[in-house]
C-alpha cells in the first residue's frame, strides 16, 4: 500500500480517530517495545484515511503505546 501511495502528509489525529484493522494483532506485539514507545514524540506511524478514521498500516507498537497512554492527540503520517 505504501509503495502505491501518491502523496503523504503529517496530520494531528485524535485518539478516537485511530483504528487498527486487526484487533488480535496486539497479542503478537512485543510488550517491552510497546513500553519503550510510551513517550514517543515523532509521528507514531503510517496510516490511511478510511471511512472517517485513520487505519494503521505501519507502526503497530507505537500505535498501541499511544492507545495505552494518556495523550489524546498525536502526529501521524497519512498516505493516499
Amino acid at each position: 500500500m505504501v509503495k502505491s501511495a501518491t502523496s503523504c502528509e503529517i496530520v494531528e489525529a485524535v485518539k478516537h480517530e485511530l483504528v487498527a484493522p486487526n484487533k488480535e494483532h496486539y497479542i503478537k506485539l512485543d510488550k517491552d517495545l510497546v513500553t519503550k514507545y510510551k513517550d514517543y514524540e515523532f509521528p507514531i506511524g503510517v496510516y490511511m484515511y478510511n471511512h472517517g478514521r485513520y487505519r494503521v498500516i505501519d507502526g503497530y507498537h507505537r500505535y498501541q503505546a499511544f492507545m495505552n497512554g494518556k495523550k489524546e492527540k498525536c502526529d501521524i503520517i497519512v498516505v493516499n
